[in-house]
């Protein structure tokens, strides 16, 4: 699980310094933590399913190339031709790896575009929190 560093006792003390009382402040970080908390656990759970449909794939590529591998191994009569169609498979295989590393970094890219989403979300949060009671 991805966890996000949060100083809750320093928000507080944020918050109180621009005069919001201290019950009501802690109220917001407890709410902000919350939210902060349900984000991380999605984005653990998109990145988990993004890794589920990853291992899915690649079984159904392995599955698939073992079975072109019989079906071209049934009518081979030599070691050389044999050699050619593994060769064959060894550069197939090399190319869906490629294509789910891309895949990967793909999903990687997406989950820390997710990521500075959510930091853009609660720092909107918090500056809307402190205009909202500013300092008295």
């Amino acid at each position: 699980m991805t966890s996000t560093t949060f100083d809750t006792l320093e928000s507080i003390e944020l918050l109180k310094s621009a005069g919001v009382p201290e019950a009501q402040a802690r109220g917001h970080i407890q709410v902000l933590s919350n939210v902060i908390r349900q984000m991380e656990l999605r984005m653990d759970d998109l990145s988990s399913r993004r890794d589920k449909q990853a291992d899915t794939h690649l079984e159904a590529l392995a599955e698939r190339n073992e079975r072109e591998v019989r079906g071209r191994l049934n009518g081979l009569a030599t070691r050389q031709e044999m050699d050619v169609k593994l060769k064959e498979l060894e550069i197939s295989l090399k190319r869906d790896i490629k294509d789910l590393e891309v895949r990967i970094a793909e999903s990687k890219a997406e989950i820390i575009k997710w990521m500075f989403g959510v930091a853009a979300a609660q720092s909107a949060l918090f500056i809307t929190m402190i205009k909202m009671f500013p300092g008295h």
